[in-house]
């Protein structure tokens, strides 16, 4: 086998590979540069919240997760 041959038989070896792994490859860029973006954007909307409680301007007390008033005193007893 000359040099040139063996050349040419990678050369499109390297081609089937990319023509097949191609399009799978670029689905799971796809997908993960679209979770990487949801990620990013949760996380700064997560910041923003962070500030604004920081600030007093927290919806808090329409908050279903809020504890109850009453649940609140028994804490601060508990910890006493």
């Amino acid at each position: 086998m000359a040099y040139d041959q063996n050349v040419q038989y990678l050369s499109l070896a390297f081609w089937q590979i990319i023509m097949t792994a191609g399009p799978i490859l670029a689905i799971a860029l796809g997908i993960g540069l679209l979770i990487g973006l949801i990620q990013a954007a949760t996380s700064i909307q997560g910041s923003v919240y962070k500030s604004h409680s920081k600030y007093g301007i927290s919806s808090s007390k329409t908050s279903p997760f809020r504890p109850k008033e009453n649940d609140e005193a028994k804490l601060h007893q508990n910890s006493l």
